[in-house]
């Protein structure tokens, strides 16, 4: 009996820190979930201490309202104007501000085709057609009245595939302009916004805009004599000069050379693009709030034409642009001898505003 007892104090003993761990567990729950701790609560008397914290929050409150009310014209009045594009076609003439084409006493400029590389007739090993000079009314296709195709690209189609015969057309970039008239009416106020509109060019990979300088006296707009330190112009103010780089805003719109166009697209037209075509939209962004705060305080007025190059595949290859058109017989106006297929550029406008008032 003796032995019993001493063992069983032995394991008594040994087992004594688990129960007592196993107690103080249960009494740390008990008290997590009975006991509530509430802090007292000390008050100091010092204006410095809440001065601060309403400033802050005065500030803050002021920061808000002043940005997205003054700063994000929140209290303007934002419009909704009626927009207008037109877009034709216009040529370079030597006498272009002379020349009325319905006195037809307007001078084209022909082309040097020997100058240009993708002509056969320059003798360059990798011409593979050669250039002719073609009219503008077989060159030109209205695409409702924003839109245009200029060619580039000319076949005589034939029952005989091997007899069509293809041409480069002459003088595209150089010689074709684009003519093009956008418009935004506000009906509240009746007022035509766009005429009193500063016009910018914007290139692809470059920050600032260039300016499109008029070169007639109108309100609000810069001729090349009025540019500020740092701009920089689209093009030349002189539609008589063959080198296209034409970009010149007047009465009757905006006179952009193709070849303008190409640039501030990033296109280059290389012969692959002339034979099947590509599509160029012209992104026209009309707005007089962008530079509202800048000095002197105010509505100004103004629009950017963004060209850029159409992509519908991962590979960049643009769908074909072509029009067809029928050839009549000189001594016959009812017999058509044959099919001319014309691929070219598509240029297609497309229109947002942002104006206030």
């Amino acid at each position: 009996a003796f032995v019993v007892r001493r063992r069983g104090t032995t394991a008594l003993r040994l087992c004594a820190p688990v129960f007592q761990a196993m107690e103080d567990l249960k009494t740390a729950i008990n008290d997590y979930t009975s006991i509530f701790h509430v802090p007292q609560m000390a008050r100091i008397r010092s204006k410095w201490l809440r001065i601060p914290e309403l400033m802050v929050t005065t500030f803050m409150f002021f920061a808000f309202v002043a940005y997205s009310y003054l700063y994000k014209l929140g209290f303007m009045t934002m419009l909704q104007p009626e927009t207008m594009v037109w877009m034709g076609p216009a040529e370079v003439q030597s006498n272009f501000h002379s020349c009325f084409r319905a006195f037809g006493n307007c001078t084209p400029i022909k082309p040097n085709l020997t100058a240009s590389e993708h002509c056969t007739q320059s003798g360059h090993p990798d011409a593979k057609f050669p250039c002719r000079l073609f009219a503008k009314s077989e060159l030109f296709n209205p695409v409702g009245t924003s839109g245009l195709t200029v060619g580039t690209f000319v076949s005589d189609l034939s029952g005989d595939t091997e007899s069509n015969k293809h041409y480069f057309v002459a003088g595209v970039e150089e010689l074709n302009m684009v003519r093009v008239m956008a418009r935004a009416h506000d009906l509240l106020s009746d007022d035509s916004l766009s005429l009193k509109a500063q016009g910018y060019m914007q290139f692809q990979g470059e920050e600032q805009p260039r300016v499109i300088p008029t070169t007639v006296l109108m309100p609000g707009r810069v001729d090349a004599q009025g540019m500020l330190e740092g701009q920089k112009m689209c093009g030349r103010t002189d539609p008589s000069s063959p080198d296209g780089n034409v970009c010149i805003s007047a009465n009757l719109g905006d006179y952009y050379s193709v070849g303008v166009l190409l640039r501030a697209a990033n296109v280059t037209l290389s012969d692959t693009l002339r034979i099947t075509g590509t599509l160029i939209t012209l992104h026209i962004y009309l707005t007089n709030l962008d530079d509202f705060w800048v000095w002197p305080v105010g509505f100004k007025p103004k629009y950017i034409v963004t060209p850029r190059l159409a992509q519908y595949s991962d590979d960049g290859v643009p769908p074909p642009e072509y029009f067809d058109r029928m050839v009549f017989d000189v001594n016959s106006s009812n017999t058509a001898t044959r099919t001319q297929r014309v691929v070219g550029i598509r240029f297609t406008t497309e229109v947002t505003t942002h104006m206030g008032t």
